[in-house]
């Protein structure tokens, strides 16, 4: 049977053959950084902060020439329509209504108190790699990951089954790959899990791809900016360690909830609206 045949019959093991491909060479990457461009301090050099970019960047480039020469697709088949500023300033909505309850949460019902993460550094001196990461690495981490699971992977799985199935796999796909950089435990597993549950939901319900990029950036952000990450440019960090128990893998799926009932009473009336349509079952 030819390859051809095979993606046709199993896109499943097409998906797949991506994702080992890069998450193989993302492993390098990082393993190299964390041996050669991390200082004692958990910070970035300057080469491995920009290697770090240009990664992110690569797999960008990767995940769109994979689409466009093995699939034949096309920008809108990723759900990358224009114009951009409304549907990224409904995700960016979407997500500060999950980050900003999610740190009320960790603040006043488990009672953590936030402590400087800057270590004895200057602030000054925190803001010089703070800043970019959140203005550029963070931003471009946080595209790369939806292009590559909701607007790739989701989409993919999506037109060859069903909404439902690319939304189930998709997610599994991204909680597990992210599992193995994070190490998160079975309840950071199943709140991974949800938040692609909740990406690709937005995906169908609003038609584009830029409402979860919006979404995702703000509590990625979030969680660099609270989460005693000094590498990512956190300047506070909790009192207590984040436990990922029961209680806040519940109050994440809450909020997810609550920022998808918003997202719904916004897209009323609107065009695009439930782009079930998108997802039908072709040959690519």
């Amino acid at each position: 049977m030819r390859y051809r045949e095979l993606k046709q019959r199993a896109p499943e093991l097409h998906v797949l053959l991506l994702l080992v491909l890069l998450e193989v060479v993302g492993i390098a990457a990082m393993l190299a950084v964390q041996r050669f461009g991390v200082d004692a301090q958990g910070r970035f050099s300057a080469w491995a902060y920009v290697a770090l970019l240009a990664f992110q960047a690569a797999v960008c480039a990767a995940t769109v020439r994979w689409a466009f020469s093995t699939d034949r697709w096309t920008w809108g088949m990723f759900r990358l329509e224009r114009p951009v500023a409304p549907k990224l300033g409904l995700g960016l909505m979407a997500g500060a209504v999950v980050a900003v309850g999610l740190l009320a949460y960790r603040l006043g019902l488990q009672g953590r108190g936030l402590e400087s993460a800057l270590a004895g550094e200057s602030l000054a001196s925190a803001l010089v790699w703070a800043v970019p990461s959140w203005l550029v690495l963070v931003p471009l981490l946080t595209f790369k990951d939806e292009l590559l699971f909701r607007g790739y992977v989701f989409n993919r799985l999506g037109r060859a089954r069903s909404a439902t199935y690319g939304t189930l796999v998709s997610s599994l796909l991204f909680a597990l790959i992210q599992s193995v950089e994070q190490q998160p435990g079975l309840w950071g597993f199943l709140g991974l899990f949800a938040g692609g549950v909740y990406a690709s939901w937005l995906v169908v319900r609003t038609g584009s791809l830029w409402v979860a990029v919006g979404a995702r950036l703000v509590m990625v952000l979030g969680e660099v900016l609270f989460g005693g990450m000094p590498q990512l440019g956190g300047l506070w960090k909790y009192g207590l360690e984040v436990g990922g128990g029961a209680g806040e893998a519940a109050a994440f799926v809450l909020l997810l909830g609550l920022s998808g009932k918003l997202v719904s009473v916004s897209m009323r009336g609107r065009p695009g609206a439930d782009a079930v349509a998108h997802f039908r079952p072709d040959s690519r």
